[in-house]
């Protein structure tokens, strides 16, 4: 998305949209990263469990 938002010959509707998503991953993973700054004994366990899915549904309510 990063590229996507920078080049210079990807239009501007298409940059637009690059941004918003972006945002939107950098938001959620910043979100996930305050929370699982939890220490844990077992580390191989913990890195099971961060998995992060971020869904982005620009669908009206």
């Amino acid at each position: 998305m990063w590229h996507t938002k920078q080049a210079p010959e990807t239009t501007a509707g298409t940059q637009a949209l690059a941004e918003k998503i972006y945002e939107r991953i950098v938001n959620a993973l910043s979100a996930v990263e305050a929370t699982s700054s939890k220490p844990t004994a077992d580390k191989a366990d913990q890195d099971a469990k961060d998995v992060v899915s971020i869904v982005i549904d620009d669908r009206p309510a």
